[in-house]
């Protein structure tokens, strides 16, 4: 299962404080840290549909000089640059981030913007941020991304309709705010693809060809946890169930954060530029034909994911009858919860397959997939399974 070979690095900068209400600790970790001027990234969805930033600002009082509620679905370059310019006006020693991943992402761009004074364009790949200036508070409002504790954001180039990554140490949050109030009236939809996203983050932190026993530790973990609980928070859920999909979607995040993902990010990247395809309802769609493309190559690992999932193995059953009632179950699970499964029902035409499967190619995350995979071809198989 493990070679003897392995050797591997494993750290949770975040600290995370979870619970009903955890919100009003912003102000005591920054007081905690002798922060005193925050900026809040937003969105204008949560801005002018809720009361969360207004409840934010209640309870930061003074701490809070201001709001940035330009956040869109896709961080974009010119949304990140625009945050940190104005939040360097602002004189700020502290970003808080509300929202979903594309809000966290947006934060994690302006300390990066601001700790090298480089447009965030110059600083996507890897490394090269070095220290962090500003103190980041991650409040995540949906339960998927797990964002709140990893050291990758995702920003889309709108001139080449590209999502692109940025993965640095430095920009992981310092504290995440875990706070089931927060996600407890999320649609249906959304508490369905994002949950989706946190069930990929942990399968792919399973089968990763940088997989390792801490790793698989909080992966095993998320998946059992949304098994159990995503179905009925997608019905409505109650906070403990809602919460349970939260601490998932984290404790997925920490497991990706070191193990990384594998061929259906890169996919479910490239659908989500091109064709703005949401990031959780591409990877719920491709995920069980990815599997099928992999499974050949990690047998073991499926095994482990369909145990975690309370797949319950039948006497004399062999490993190969098994994973397949496994995946069509899991498959099942995925169409339970009311969202489409095919790519052709989120609009991705037939005919630009093979350009995503060409783009698909240069995503960091295809060198992680445990089937080595070194021709666009077989990307395209996975696509038309999908499609």
């Amino acid at each position: 299962m493990y070679s003897a070979k392995l050797k591997f690095p494993f750290h949770v900068k975040t600290k995370i404080i979870y619970g009903a209400g955890s919100r009003k600790e912003m102000k005591i970790e920054m007081e905690s840290r002798g922060k005193k001027r925050a900026m809040v990234v937003t969105d204008s969805f949560l801005y002018k549909n809720t009361d969360f930033i207004k409840n934010a600002e209640e309870i930061l009082g003074n701490y809070c000089v201001g709001i940035f509620n330009e956040v869109q679905p896709d961080s974009a370059f010119e949304i990140v640059d625009k945050g940190a310019k104005i939040a360097g006006e602002m004189k700020i020693d502290t970003v808080i981030s509300i929202g979903g991943g594309s809000s966290i992402d947006t934060a994690k761009g302006i300390c990066a913007v601001l700790s090298t004074g480089r447009p965030i364009k110059e600083l996507m790949g890897f490394g090269g941020i070095g220290i962090s200036r500003l103190f980041h508070i991650a409040v995540p409002t949906t339960a998927g991304t797990g964002s709140e504790v990893t050291s990758a954001a995702v920003i889309k180039d709108t001139s080449s309709g590209r999502k692109l990554i940025l993965a640095d140490p430095a920009v992981t949050p310092d504290v995440a705010i875990l706070d089931p109030e927060l996600i407890m009236e999320l649609p249906p939809s959304i508490t369905a693809g994002t949950g989706l996203d946190a069930l990929t983050h942990a399968i792919e932190a399973i089968h990763s060809r940088r997989r390792n026993p801490v790793a698989d530790a909080y992966a095993l973990h998320a998946i059992r946890l949304i098994s159990k609980n995503l179905k009925e928070c997608v019905i409505k859920g109650n906070i403990v169930q809602r919460g349970m999909t939260m601490i998932a979607a984290t404790i997925a995040g920490i497991a990706f954060n070191s193990a990384m993902v594998g061929i259906v990010h890169a996919i479910a990247h490239t659908i989500g530029g091109k064709y703005n395809v949401p990031h959780g309802l591409a990877n719920g769609i491709l995920l069980v034909p990815s599997m099928r493309f992999n499974m050949d190559a990690c047998p073991d690992r499926y095994i482990m994911v369909a145990e975690a999932f309370g797949i319950e193995r039948r006497k004399d059953e062999s490993d190969n009858e098994y994973l397949e009632r496994a995946l069509n179950k899991i498959e099942r699970f995925v169409s339970s919860l009311g969202i489409p499964v095919k790519l052709r029902e989120v609009g991705v035409p037939e005919d630009g397959l093979e350009e995503c499967a060409q783009i698909a190619m240069s995503d960091p995350c295809i060198l992680t997939n445990p089937k080595p995979i070194s021709d666009p071809s077989e990307v395209l198989k996975i696509l038309k399974s999908a499609w």
